[in-house]
């Protein structure tokens, strides 16, 4: 399966966006005095950091397949 261009470029910005969501939660976790919330802000910033690699992995296998 290939990707169009269009299809490439909303996986790269929704990468983006979760890495700039992924940073705020591990800013705002580090700032939490809760030690409740600050865990959820650091699993919160984790599985979207998480999410985003499985993203940024899927796009270099479709790039790949593409140039082969």
């Amino acid at each position: 399966m290939n990707l169009t261009e269009k299809e490439a470029m909303l996986i790269e910005d929704l990468k983006t966006q979760e890495k700039t969501c992924a940073e705020k939660y591990a800013r705002n976790a580090n700032q939490a005095k809760d030690k409740q919330l600050k865990g959820r802000k650091e699993a919160i910033s984790q599985e979207t950091e998480e999410k985003n690699a499985q993203k940024e992995q899927f796009s270099k296998e479709k790039e790949m397949n593409r140039l082969s």
